[in-house]
């Protein structure tokens, strides 16, 4: 049974087959914590962008970066994004639980990774990112739209940046939370699905302005695709929800426990996340909690089309 965690500082957070992992600050920067256990390996000064997820042999492990400088994790709408324009000199790390060691993925320089077995999905850039997979000793870029952004009704526009909130795969799909810059007043968030050899499709897409309402932490479990809506701004124009899209297109909605989320994974029947006291995004990021990590058993029940 999973044990509620205090924490003083935000964090992502991320699940697999039972293992839970996420960051803990102690004033000074963030741990990595895997399974209960302080990970031993280098702190951060942000929150791990930590991913689990199987290797070759189907062992849970988990991969995030490591930059030479860090984002600026200014978690707007409750998000660390990158690259912000901060991100510089990032490379891909994968952590062995097994061991407690921590090795770097081989010609994978980048940020927000996800793991696979042997293939290992992440972003690279400054002002704007792409997205790439390693797959068995080769690179291939995938598309997740570019600074286009497009609606579910196909409408789309030309957008000044890209960033990713978050990232996920399962067999050869991929799952991004995108921020496009340049979109309405406050830009853009999307959730789209891509994969290796795939083409785009957005899943949900709105366009921003003083009711800020984003598409965060997906989670792609058993062909389904979960993840959770949080707000900043006015939330008069916000949903409290968790998401699941099935392979077969059908939407279903959960109840989420607060609007003001750092981190959200579903595993299994269980949903993990992150929750802040309020709408504090605009102030220091650690000065947001007192947070609190804690699980729930969502009820999905299928909806009508957006």
């Amino acid at each position: 049974m999973f044990t509620p965690v205090a924490l003083p500082a935000p964090s992502t957070v991320s699940a697999y087959h039972g293992t839970v992992a996420y960051s803990r600050f102690d004033g000074k920067a963030f741990s990595l914590v895997v399974g209960g256990k302080v990970a031993r390996v280098a702190t951060r000064s942000v929150p791990f962008d930590v991913d689990l997820g199987p290797d070759a042999s189907g062992r849970t492990v988990a991969v995030y970066s490591r930059c030479a400088s860090d984002p600026n994790a200014n978690f707007g709408a409750g998000a660390m994004s990158y690259p912000d324009g901060y991100a510089q000199g990032c490379r891909v790390f994968l952590y062995d639980p097994a061991v407690d060691r921590e090795r770097p993925v081989a010609n994978a320089s980048g940020f927000m990774p996800a793991i696979w077995r042997d293939t290992v999905v992440y972003a690279v850039g400054s002002a704007t990112g792409a997205l790439y997979a390693r797959v068995g000793g080769r690179t291939v870029r995938l598309n997740d739209g570019g600074r286009s952004f497009c609606r579910v009704n196909g409408r789309c526009e030309a957008g000044t940046s890209v960033s990713y909130s978050g990232v996920d795969i399962e067999g050869t799909r991929v799952a991004v939370a995108r921020e496009v810059g340049g979109i309405g007043e406050a830009g853009g968030t999307q959730m789209v699905l891509t994969g290796i050899g795939r083409r785009p499709k957005v899943v949900e897409a709105r366009e921003n302005g003083i009711s800020y309402l984003a598409m965060r932490f997906p989670s792609l479990r058993s062909g389904s695709l979960y993840y959770a809506e949080t707000c900043a701004g006015d939330p008069g124009g916000c949903s409290q929800t968790f998401r699941r899209y099935s392979s077969s297109g059908v939407e279903s909605v959960a109840s989420s426990p607060s609007s003001y989320l750092t981190g959200f994974a579903q595993d299994g029947a269980n949903a993990y996340f992150v929750r802040a006291p309020e709408d504090h995004w605009d102030k220091d990021f650690r000065r947001v909690c007192p947070c609190r990590l804690d699980v729930t058993v969502p009820r999905y029940r299928a909806t009508s089309r957006r």
